[in-house]
């Protein structure tokens, strides 16, 4: 059997522990070996099959969830990591660029189903779903500050690379329930120049891309670092990842903390308005993110549960696909319910690390989407 003629090569970045492949997966004599939404559990498993020898059938012009489509970012973003570290820089940047491109089209396309198909992803790698969950929410604010689609296209790609120099020291500090060496301090405090640093040597020449990721972590009162700049030296497109990643980080757990909950953040992001972020741009967020913003998990007034589906034209306006009912049991399919129905008002946000049955429903919230030959799962 002609396998290459048929399939495609497998790499080591596209199989995560703790993920399900996102394809049916062979062996080289064309042995079927998992299909698709297999969870691989052990880091041998991973080595083995490689070792083996791995293809896959390519996805094209086909349909699939919304949740793959995340899945297939973060393998971009795994690869574009590999190849930063083996100094394979042109084609760093051209995955960073196609990712972003990728990106870019699903907000435009379907803003909804992207925001939530992030926001409720908390079982992966953080140093991947952080920068891809903050490269959704940039887009979704520039978009709606009108930001020219170019420009925000270099915001995404600063938002993809603003931990790159420590991503891999980042998973580590996430594991620690004890306090900071002076030197890890020292990691933290210097990561954005020394991003910035990197992707120059890398060859990454657009000024917006560059600055954003530099000044990410200003703060608006000068109370930011690695320069202490204050507002007016600091771009829009820095203003906005920095919003961005207060969020992010702030609704995912830590070694000594549970995620805080959506509603929260928002709120102590909105009593920073106008010291240390960006009042208008924290309306911004507010307005078109959300408290609840797709993908929460949320209880209703008449205690049923579910995920939240999509945003109205007003903050308590949303729709929600019920997945349990009043006495807490599953249902066989998705009930959305509207919450301008005060029987159906939000009363609670539900912590996801405690409803992580709540995920596979995930998939089914949104209807399956017909993806590009650019976007393709296998390649």
């Amino acid at each position: 059997m002609a396998l290459k003629n048929k399939f495609i090569g497998v790499k080591s970045c596209q199989l995560a522990v703790g993920s399900s492949v996102p394809f049916d997966v062979y062996s080289q004599s064309g042995n079927l070996l998992f299909t698709q939404g297999h969870e691989i559990v052990l880091g041998s498993q991973i080595e083995h099959m490689l070792q083996d020898g791995l293809f896959c059938v390519p996805v094209s012009n086909t349909h699939c969830s919304i949740v793959d489509i995340v899945f297939n970012f973060k393998r971009l973003l795994a690869e574009a990591y590999e190849q930063i570290k083996t100094g394979k820089h042109e084609l760093f940047i051209l995955t960073i660029y196609q990712l972003a491109t990728q990106i870019q089209r699903q907000c435009i396309q379907r803003e909804n189903a992207i925001l939530g198909a992030v926001n409720a992803d908390h079982a992966g790698t953080y140093s991947l779903i952080h920068p891809i969950h903050c490269a959704v929410l940039c887009e979704i604010a520039a978009q709606h500050i009108f930001m020219p689609q170019l420009e925000r296209l270099s915001l995404i790609c600063a938002a993809l690379t603003q931990n790159i120099s420590f991503h891999e020291a980042q998973e580590i500090l996430l594991q620690k329930d004890i306090e900071l060496s002076d030197e890890e301090k020292e990691v933290i405090r210097t990561h954005p120049l020394r991003s910035y640093q990197m992707l120059i040597e890398c060859g990454v020449t657009d000024h917006f891309w560059l600055e954003a990721v530099r000044n990410h972590h200003e703060r608006i009162d000068g109370s930011g670092y690695p320069y202490h700049l204050k507002e007016y030296r600091v771009s829009t497109s820095s203003k906005i990842i920095a919003i961005a990643d207060i969020y992010a980080a702030a609704t995912r757990s830590r070694a000594y903390r549970d995620e805080i909950l959506s509603k929260q953040v928002m709120q102590e992001i909105f009593n920073e308005r106008g010291k240390k972020v960006s009042e208008h741009l924290t309306r911004v967020f507010v307005s078109f993110i959300g408290i609840y913003p797709p993908g929460t998990y949320v209880k209703l007034k008449n205690h049923e549960m579910g995920i939240v589906h999509s945003m109205g034209d007003k903050m308590n306006e949303l729709s929600v696909g019920v997945i349990t009912d009043k006495y807490g049991n599953f249902r066989d399919d998705i009930l959305i319910r509207k919450t301008q129905n005060a029987q159906y008002a939000v009363v609670e946000v539900l912590p996801f690390c405690k409803h992580t049955e709540f995920e596979t429903y995930v998939r089914d919230l949104w209807p399956p989407v017909e993806i590009q030959s650019g976007d393709t799962l296998g390649e």
